[in-house]
């Protein structure tokens, strides 16, 4: 699978887990929740990509790199979200869709956050 399918697979993880913990509070959230929401799922994204981070880095500074099936095999690199799983089945793939769950999960946060505001808005009083 291509960097933008293991990238939306991790982060669709971690925006089910936020939106399972925004849904139990009932839509309300506190701002540390806010702040946190993003920036875990764009870990969980990165974390997706854990077998790949040695390739990234040697080519971006232009060193040699041996191509490892290892890490593209499942086992081990299935504890960053399934990796070699995905590589395994679908070798090559993912790019489109994977680009349209990370602007599915993009939209809806934008819109959870706009929720928030109009109900924090209409805490002090005023109308949008």
């Amino acid at each position: 699978m291509l960097p933008a399918g293991h990238f939306a697979v991790g982060a669709s993880i971690g925006y089910l887990v936020n939106i399972c913990i925004y849904v139990i509070r009932r839509g309300r959230t506190t701002f540390r929740h806010l702040f946190w929401m993003p920036v875990s799922i764009i870990l969980c994204g990165f974390w997706a990509f854990g077998p790949d981070w040695i390739r990234f880095v040697k080519k971006m500074f232009h060193l040699p790199y041996a191509y490892s099936i290892e890490a593209h095999r499942p086992g081990w690199p299935d504890l960053f979200f399934f990796h070699g799983f995905l590589d395994s089945r679908y070798p090559g793939r993912g790019t489109i869709i994977g680009l349209a769950v990370i602007i599915f999960i993009f939209a809806s946060l934008i819109a959870i956050y706009l929720l928030e505001i109009r109900r924090l808005l209409k805490i002090i009083g005023k109308d949008l």
